[in-house]
C-alpha cells in the first residue's frame, strides 16, 4: 500500500483515540473491580503498545506504572511473541520486579495479545494494586523482610488466561496464595475484561484505517513524541548535574540510611541518567529496575513533560544508567524488592527532580525556568491492616489518606501544591471517608493540614495532611507501616528552606472510644503517643488511635522575602504559627492580625543581621533591594556571581560562589525543630545536616543543601535558582 502524508489533525485525532482507548480499559477495570484501591483510590493503570512492544498509549493513574507496563511488556514479548498458541484474550500475569517489569509483587500486571484478524498488532496491559499477594506482605508490603523468598508471591510472566477465560488450575494456585482469594480473583478478571476492551476499540480502529494506515499512524505519534522531547531537552544547558540523597530504613531495628546519587547529562537533544549507591542490603527497600526508573520517569513527566503525550518517543531521547547490579538502585536476589518503588525509587526520583530544577534554572527560555522546582516530600505514609472487618469478613484496611496528602515543592513562580501526593500518584486520589468506614472497622477522627509542613521560603512548599483513625468495629489487627521521609527531608532550591518531614505514632489505650461513645469529642494532640519505626510491622487494638503525618514540599528563595500579606494570610489560614510567622519570615502583626509594614521592615533587617552576626561574619552593609524576583538567589553576569537580592559581588563567573558566601552548618534536626516542622533525628551515623549559604553583604538566604557528613553538598555551584543576566 503506497504511504499516505501525515495530515496533523488525522494524526491527533488518532492520537486521542489510543489515548480514549486506555481511559476506556480503565472504566471496564474500576466497573469490574469491587477493591477500593482500584475504585476509590485509583491505584491502578493501562496502557497499550504495538506488535514490537513500544509504547503507544498510557493512562496516567499511577505514573510509574508507565515504566512497569513499557518493561513488563518488553518480558512478556520476549516470552509470547513467537508462540503459536497465542490467541485473543488470552492474557499473561506479570508481577515480578525482577524478570516483569512490576514495580513490587502486589502491584499485578496482565498482559494481552492484540489481533487484526489473524495478524498480531499490539498488546494492551493493566495494572492492579491487588489488596494481598499472599507470603508475609501483608497489602504486598513485607517490611521486615530479609529475602524476596519470604516477601509474597512472586510471578515471571506466565499464561494465566485463555480465550478471555481465566485458567482454573491458576484460579486455585492464586486463591490458595492469598488472604483475599475474593478480591483477587475478582481484580483479575476485572483485567481481563480491561484488555477484552482494548481488543474490541483496536477492532474499531482497524476497522475505520486499516492495518496499514494504524500502523503508519501509530509511528507518527512515536515520532512527533520524539520531536517534541527533543526540542525540550535541547533546550537544557548542555552540562553534569548532580544530586544525592539517601534512604530510610529501621525495619531491623538498626537505623540506616542508604546513599544513592543522581547524574543527569545533557548533550544537545540527549539525556542521560546514571544512578548508583551503597551496597544492597538484606531490606525491601532496595530498587529493582521498574521501581527506579518509573519514579524518575515520573518526575519527568510532572516537570518537564508534563504537556507531551506518553508514548515510546518519550524514551527514545533518554539514556538509564543504573550501574552494576547489587547496589540500592539496582538490586538483585536475594535482595528483598517489596518497597522499592516507595524506598529506592521515591528517593531516586527526588534526586531527579533536584538535577532537572538545576538545569531548568539556567535555561534561557522562560518556560523551562518557570519549572524549577524544590523537591516534593515524595514519600508515602500510609498503614495496612490485616483482620476482620464489622460484618466478620477477613480485609485489608489500606489507609492511604496522607500518601496522597503529603505536598508539593514549591515552583519557581508559585507556591507547593498542598496535599499534592508523591509525584508518582498524580491519578490516584484520597479514600472517601464514609466509603472507608462503611467497609473497614475503622473510624476517621480527623483529617487536616500541618502547620508549618510547608518548607519556609518566597515561595512556600506545599503543605502535608494529618489523619487520625480509631479501630473501632472488631477487637484487633495486625499490619504494616511505612513513612520513608522522616529523618532526611525535602531540600528547598535559591535559599528556599526544606519542608518537614512526616510519621506515624500510635495512641495506646485511651479514653478516644469512650468520650465518642458518650457523645463528646475528643482531642488527641495532648495524649500519649508510641512512635512506631518509620517502616515496620503493628499490631492495633480496638480504641487504639494511629496518627500518620505527611510531610510538606520544599520552599523556593529566602522565607525573609516572602510577600508579608502571604505571610499574614498563611497565618490566618494556620498554616503556619505565629512563632514561624516571626521568627522564619519576618513578619509583624499588630493585635488584630494585621499587617505592621514598618514592624515587618524593621524586623527583617535584624534578622539578616542576626544570621551574619551566629556565623561570626560583619553586620550587614547593604539593603535588600525589593521588588525582585524571589526564586532567583545568585545572578551571573559577565562580571561574576552576584547576590540577586543586594546585587553584591560573591566571585568571579569562573569561581564557586558559595566559597565567598557566609556559611554555617546545623544538624537537621536542630533546625527543623526550631521552625516548627515535624523531623526524626538520626540515632546513628553521621547527622545529617543543613548547610546554609548566605551572602555577607545583606544576610540573604542564598542556599540551604541538605547531606551527611562534614560537607553537606549535593548540587553545582550554578545550582537551581540562579539566572544569567
Amino acid at each position: 500500500m503506497q504511504s499516505v502524508a501525515p495530515d496533523i489533525v488525522e494524526v491527533e485525532v488518532f492520537r486521542k483515540a489510543l489515548e480514549n482507548l486506555t481511559n476506556e480499559m480503565a472504566i471496564t477495570l474500576k466497573r469490574a473491580s469491587g477493591s477500593t484501591i482500584v475504585v476509590d483510590t485509583h491505584d491502578f493503570s493501562t496502557a497499550i503498545f504495538d506488535a514490537a512492544g513500544e509504547q503507544l498509549a498510557f493512562s496516567g493513574w499511577v505514573t510509574m506504572h508507565c515504566a512497569a507496563s513499557y518493561l513488563g511488556v518488553r518480558d512478556t514479548v520476549a516470552l509470547y511473541a513467537d508462540d503459536p498458541e497465542l490467541g485473543r484474550g488470552d492474557a499473561i500475569i506479570v508481577n515480578d520486579p525482577y524478570t516483569s517489569g512490576a514495580l513490587h509483587q502486589a502491584d499485578v500486571g496482565l498482559v494481552t495479545p492484540m489481533f487484526a484478524g489473524e495478524d498480531l498488532i499490539g498488546w494492551c496491559f493493566s495494572n492492579v494494586h491487588v489488596l494481598d499477594i499472599g507470603g508475609s506482605a501483608i497489602g504486598g508490603l513485607a517490611t521486615t523482610a530479609h529475602d524476596v523468598w519470604s516477601e509474597a508471591l512472586r510471578l515471571p510472566p506466565v499464561k494465566i488466561a485463555k480465550g478471555g477465560v481465566l485458567d482454573p488450575a491458576w484460579e486455585r494456585t492464586i486463591a490458595a496464595a492469598v488472604r483475599l482469594p475474593d478480591a483477587v480473583i475478582n481484580d483479575l478478571r476485572g483485567m481481563i475484561a480491561a484488555n477484552h476492551t482494548a481488543q474490541r476499540k483496536i477492532d474499531e480502529l482497524v476497522e475505520r484505517y486499516g492495518v496499514e494506515r494504524y500502523r503508519q499512524l501509530s509511528d507518527i505519534s512515536k515520532d512527533l513524541t520524539e520531536d517534541a522531547l527533543k526540542d525540550k531537552i535541547a533546550k537544557l544547558p548542555d552540562g553534569e548535574y548532580l544530586a544525592e540523597e539517601w534512604i530510610e530504613y529501621d525495619g531491623h531495628g538498626v537505623e540506616e540510611l542508604l546513599w544513592l546519587q543522581c547524574t543527569m547529562t545533557i548533550a544537545g537533544d540527549r539525556m542521560k541518567i546514571a544512578l548508583t549507591g551503597d551496597p544492597q542490603i538484606d531490606a525491601p527497600v532496595c530498587g529493582a529496575p521498574p521501581g527506579v526508573i518509573g519514579s524518575v520517569m515520573s518526575a519527568m513527566l510532572c516537570m518537564l513533560t508534563f504537556d507531551i503525550p506518553m508514548n515510546q518517543g518519550v524514551w527514545r531521547h533518554i539514556e538509564f544508567d543504573l550501574g552494576p547490579r547489587g547496589t540500592v538502585v539496582n538490586a538483585e536476589p536475594p535482595a528483598p524488592v517489596s518497597l522499592s518503588h516507595v524506598g529506592s525509587g521515591f528517593r531516586a526520583g527526588k534526586a531527579f527532580n533536584d538535577v532537572l530544577a538545576q538545569a531548568c534554572a539556567l535555561s534561557e527560555f522562560p518556560e523551562l525556568r518557570s519549572r524549577a522546582a524544590a523537591a516534593p516530600q515524595n514519600a508515602v505514609p500510609s498503614a495496612l491492616f490485616f483482620g476482620q472487618n464489622q460484618f466478620g469478613r477477613p480485609t485489608v484496611s489500606v489507609l492511604l489518606a496522607t500518601a496522597i496528602g503529603v505536598g508539593g515543592g514549591a515552583q519557581s513562580i508559585m507556591d507547593g501544591q498542598d496535599c499534592y501526593g508523591a509525584q508518582s500518584m498524580q491519578g490516584t486520589r484520597m479514600p472517601d471517608v464514609e466509603v472507608l468506614e462503611g467497609q473497614e472497622p475503622m473510624l476517621i477522627l480527623y483529617r487536616k493540614l500541618i502547620a508549618n509542613s510547608g518548607g519556609p521560603g518566597a515561595f512556600r512548599g506545599g503543605m502535608g495532611l494529618q489523619e487520625a483513625t480509631i479501630l473501632w468495629s472488631t477487637d484487633a489487627m495486625r499490619g504494616v507501616v511505612q513513612s520513608h521521609c522522616e529523618r532526611v527531608p525535602p531540600r528547598g532550591i535559591s535559599g528556599g528552606m526544606p519542608g518537614g518531614g512526616g510519621g506515624i505514632t500510635m495512641i495506646r489505650g485511651s479514653d478516644v472510644r469512650s468520650k465518642l461513645e458518650a457523645g463528646e469529642l475528643r482531642g488527641v494532640d495532648e495524649l500519649e503517643r508510641e512512635a512506631l519505626a518509620s517502616i515496620s510491622e503493628t499490631t492495633i487494638s480496638r480504641g487504639d488511635v494511629i496518627v500518620m503525618s505527611g510531610g510538606g514540599g520544599g520552599g523556593v528563595g529566602d522565607p525573609l522575602r516572602r510577600d508579608p500579606l502571604a505571610v499574614v494570610a498563611d497565618l490566618r489560614e494556620d498554616r503556619i504559627t505565629a512563632a514561624a510567622a516571626a521568627q522564619v519570615y519576618g513578619v509583624e502583626v499588630d493585635a488584630a492580625g494585621e499587617l505592621s509594614s514598618e514592624g515587618t521592615a524593621a524586623l527583617r533587617r535584624r534578622l539578616r543581621g542576626e544570621r551574619l552576626s551566629a556565623a561570626n561574619a560583619a553586620p550587614p552593609s547593604r539593603e535588600v533591594e525589593e521588588p525582585g524576583d524571589p526564586a532567583v538567589a545568585v545572578v551571573e553576569t559577565d562580571a561574576g556571581w552576584l547576590c540577586a537580592a543586594c546585587g553584591q559581588q560573591l566571585t568571579e563567573r569562573d569561581e564557586d560562589w558559595r566559597k565567598a558566601a557566609v556559611r554555617w552548618t546545623t544538624p537537621v534536626a536542630a533546625a527543623l525543630r526550631t521552625r516548627g516542622q515535624m523531623v526524626r533525628e538520626c540515632s546513628e551515623g553521621d547527622p545529617v545536616l543543613e548547610r546554609t549559604s548566605a551572602c555577607g553583604g545583606c544576610g540573604s538566604l542564598l542556599l540551604v543543601e541538605i547531606g551527611r557528613g562534614a560537607e553537606a553538598v549535593a548540587v553545582a555551584a550554578e545550582v537551581a535558582g540562579s539566572a544569567r543576566v
